[in-house]
């Protein structure tokens, strides 16, 4: 199974990145969480379309709960004042998010 909502995290990864790096002139720590997040996300993805029900399962769970990770430390990083996200990406990792939650089944 190759899943179409990969191509969307890469690029959703691209639109987040200047906005990580950002966020690491003020909070390093806060930036390394939400790159691994990001990273996660696609790696989790990956690796549960490769896998059975059981464990592809887990890893799609594993897959929303870093892109929720990710939604959270970018707004985190807004309310701290150490950026301004856009409306769209916060809303794309919400969307991201709710596709693994379906995919988990």
């Amino acid at each position: 199974m190759t899943l179409r909502i990969q191509g969307e995290v890469i690029e959703l990864v691209r639109r987040t990145r200047e906005v990580v790096e950002a966020i690491g002139k003020h909070d390093k720590d806060l930036e390394r969480q939400v790159r691994r997040a990001m990273t996660s996300v696609v790696l989790n993805g990956r690796e549960g379309e490769r896998q059975g029900r059981g464990k592809g399962r887990q890893r799609f769970e594993d897959a929303m709960g870093s892109a929720d990770e990710v939604k959270g430390g970018l707004e985190v990083a807004e309310a701290l004042g150490y950026v301004e996200v856009e409306a769209e990406i916060v809303a794309g990792w919400t969307r991201v998010a709710r596709v693994f939650w379906k995919l988990r089944g």
